[in-house]
């Protein structure tokens, strides 16, 4: 507004919520993973106590709703975004 563009740093090809969004997810998705591995009986639950596959299961639905909360808002700021260039 007050046209002090010259004193912003660089932002390169995405921005910083860009950046920040994609970290959120790739940390989501390895909580989802490695949760998974612990809580999955077939294979691999019989080597850590119940606590651990307790706190396995928490942990996974917990970033299994942080990602759908994540994905969510990227389709709507996508979604926003694209509006504001089409009126």
């Amino acid at each position: 507004m007050n046209n002090r563009e010259d004193r912003l740093p660089e932002v390169g090809r995405y921005n910083a919520g860009q950046k920040l969004l994609f970290w959120a997810i790739v940390l989501c998705l390895a909580g989802l993973f490695l949760s998974g591995l612990v809580i999955w009986r077939a294979y691999f639950a019989f080597y850590f106590p119940i606590k651990v596959v307790r706190m396995a299961s928490v942990l996974h639905a917990l970033s299994a709703v942080v990602l759908i909360c994540l994905h969510s808002r990227a389709h709507l700021c996508g979604y926003l975004v694209k509006a504001q260039y089409t009126q």
